[in-house]
C-alpha cells in the first residue's frame, strides 16, 4: 500500500497541472489535505474546509460518498462517481470522483475530482 503522504504528492503534481482536484480524507470522512486545484474547483479556501466532513462538498450524496470513502479506505478500487455539489458561490457543478487507497486499511483515501 502506498504511503498517504506519497501518494498525495505524487497526485498534486499531476493533478494540479489539469485542473483536477486532490482532497485526503481521514477514514472519519474528515478532509486532511486539499489542494489548489480543489480550491478553485470548489471555491473554499484550504483554513474554510480541512477538518471538516467531505459530505458538506455534496450532502445529497453523503451516502453515496461514505460508501465510497469507506472501500476505498479498506483497500478496495471503487468504480469512480458523479455526483452534484455546489460552489461556495452557489454555482452547481457536476464531478466525476475517484478515491483511491492510501495508507494502510482504515487511515483514510484520497479522492481525485474533476468537472
Amino acid at each position: 500500500m502506498v504511503e498517504l503522504e506519497s501518494l498525495v504528492e505524487v497526485l498534486t503534481t499531476v493533478c494540479n497541472e489539469n485542473g483536477i482536484a486532490v482532497i485526503a480524507v481521514s477514514a472519519a470522512g474528515n478532509i486532511s489535505y486539499w489542494s489548489a486545484s480543489a480550491r478553485t474547483l470548489f471555491g473554499y479556501a484550504p483554513e474554510e474546509i480541512l477538518r471538516k466532513p467531505i459530505a458538506n462538498l455534496a450532502p445529497h450524496a453523503a451516502c453515496l460518498l461514505a460508501e465510497v470513502i469507506d472501500a476505498a479506505g479498506s483497500g478496495a478500487f471503487p468504480k469512480p462517481i458523479e455526483l452534484h455539489a455546489d460552489r461556495t458561490d452557489g454555482e452547481p457543478l457536476s464531478l466525476r470522483l475517484r478515491a483511491i487507497p492510501a495508507g494502510a486499511p482504515g487511515e483514510g483515501c484520497v479522492i481525485t475530482a474533476r468537472a
